[in-house]
């Protein structure tokens, strides 16, 4: 019986956890289910300022972020997940709100978040 179909994995704001990482991947394996890794970069409403700003060098700044860091996160879960595929996603904005969109967009099941420390 497969319980979960669609898992979300969402990473800290400290950085990737190899256990973490290595319990979503298990539980997608043990589920044969897709999982989908997100990363958010956030900031105080940074994203919403800057964007109306069509400032061309942020944006490109900006993207060459969000590149850097998706391919940093591919090459991590790639050694972690050996043979399951991973969704990587690298997005901007609040991390609650974007979660969100995800699990309703995604129609995600199960959403494993690392903890986060004071």
């Amino acid at each position: 019986m497969q319980r979960f179909k669609n898992i979300l994995f969402v990473l800290g704001d400290s950085g990737f956890s190899w256990i973490a990482a290595q319990n979503a991947v298990h539980l997608a394996r043990t589920n044969r289910a897709r999982l989908t890794a997100v990363d958010v970069l956030q900031g105080d409403g940074y994203n919403r300022r800057y964007k109306q700003s069509s400032s061309v060098k942020f944006n490109g700044i900006e993207q060459m972020l969000i590149y850097e860091r998706q391919k940093e996160l591919e090459q991590s879960l790639t050694e972690a997940a050996f043979d399951i595929k991973i969704d990587v996603q690298v997005l901007t904005g609040k991390k609650f709100i974007e979660v969100i969109h995800c699990v309703q967009r995604d129609k995600i099941d199960l959403v494993i978040k690392e903890v986060e420390e004071d």
